[in-house]
């Protein structure tokens, strides 16, 4: 059985501020999308070749910065530490 990680999907960093955390990746080297604007939030990406085509494989960088304006459910997935979602 192969256990080797070939690729990353879609993980979802929570944030206080996408412009920050994309700032402090930048610094340690990473190429980073610039910020995108989504209903209440805001994002940038990290994004890494694929190891097959068609899969994406990114790191993304979510902040809430209006939870009113966010989809419930993102609202509630991005309210609480900084981390992992």
């Amino acid at each position: 059985m192969n256990t080797s990680i070939i690729d990353v999907d879609h993980l979802m960093l929570s944030v206080n501020d996408s412009a920050r955390a994309g700032a402090i990746f930048e610094n340690m080297g990473f190429t980073i999308t610039p910020r995108g604007q989504l209903p209440g939030m805001s994002n940038r990406l990290i994004c890494f070749a694929n190891a097959a085509a068609g899969r994406p494989n990114f790191v993304e960088l979510m902040s809430l910065d209006d939870p009113r304006k966010a989809p419930p459910a993102m609202a509630e997935a991005l309210d609480g530490p900084e981390g992992p979602v």
